[in-house]
């Protein structure tokens, strides 16, 4: 047994204890024959900030209106402008980490949660739709200066979370990291010391990473 207690820790069971509040039965919870009120809440394009802030006031609005299931889906939240290349910009948001993270570490919200797990394939009905959040950009269509990295990510997504091909996925969003890191960018977010490529060539090139 951890012998080692953290001051938080201490202080979250010493408020447990002081509000004289009986721990949840969650063998009562799990029944089979209980009627599940679920809501959703999709948190693409939210700062950091913004995130933990919705998401509290969400699951508390939740829990008084007799909520007994919520869904988040989190994306990869709102990029940075750093350097002009949000994909190298140590202030991107992970919301996939940070809110689970956030939740964990907020007392008051813990106290009204039961679990929390990995979303499920039913959770989503078997419908899904991945897409890129800038959609089809049809103005610079033709031109060879779309960047593709978005579509083929949303690629990467269907694979894991549709097809279950969690292997596939990482080794696409491998190559398009691998694309990056040889400092290829399409126009929109080129920057000094990169190099600038088409369309095609970046969807070639991440292409030749597979191979």
């Amino acid at each position: 047994m951890n012998s080692k207690i953290s001051d938080k820790d201490k202080k979250d069971w010493e408020n447990f204890i002081s509000e004289n509040q009986a721990l949840p039965n969650k063998d009562e919870y799990n029944k089979k024959d209980k009627i599940n009120k679920i809501e959703s809440i999709d948190l693409h394009g939210y700062s950091l900030d913004d995130a933990n802030l919705e998401i509290k006031n969400f699951i508390t609005k939740s829990y008084k209106s007799g909520i007994n299931k919520i869904i988040v889906i989190t994306g990869k939240g709102l990029h940075s402008e750093h350097d002009k290349d949000p994909y190298v910009s140590k202030k991107l948001g992970i919301l996939k980490y940070s809110v689970p993270e956030y939740i964990k570490n907020n007392f008051e919200l813990m106290k009204v949660i039961n679990f929390m797990e990995k979303a499920k394939i039913e959770d989503g009905e078997m419908r899904a739709m991945y897409e890129p959040i800038h959609g089809s950009a049809p103005d610079i269509a033709g031109k060879g200066i779309a960047n593709p990295i978005a579509s083929i990510l949303s690629f990467a997504m269907a694979l894991r979370y549709s097809l279950d091909l969690d292997k596939e996925a990482l080794a696409l969003e491998k190559a398009v990291q691998d694309v990056l890191n040889d400092g290829l960018r399409t126009k929109d977010i080129l920057s000094d010391g990169m190099k600038e490529v088409s369309t095609a060539q970046m969807g070639d090139a991440i292409i030749s990473k597979l191979q």
